[in-house]
């Protein structure tokens, strides 16, 4: 799992897939770890944070997943952007 991530990293410095697609892939992996301490009941016995802090960090983790997903929509559009007009410039 290491070897992708350290791939994935790589993918994204070399800007060949946008920040957001990073983002959620980190997102995936992170999900796919606590299932699997969930399923080891690695965390048995350990006290759970009272709901206020699990709200807020929760809030603050949407905050982050919005705004990922933002910079990956205007990445997108800029890309698609210099694309058209590279394609009217070419068309000419």
């Amino acid at each position: 799992m290491l070897r992708n991530l350290n791939r994935l990293i790589d993918e994204g410095f070399a800007e060949r897939i946008s920040e957001a697609v990073v983002e959620r892939m980190i997102e995936a992996i992170t999900l796919t770890l606590k299932i699997s301490r969930n399923l080891n009941r690695l965390d048995e016995g350990i006290e759970s944070p009272p709901a206020s802090i699990t709200l807020i960090k929760k809030l603050q983790e949407t905050k982050i997943l919005q705004e990922a997903y933002l910079e990956g929509f205007k990445d997108r559009v800029k890309w698609l952007t210099q694309n058209h007009s590279n394609c009217k410039k070419a068309s000419k």
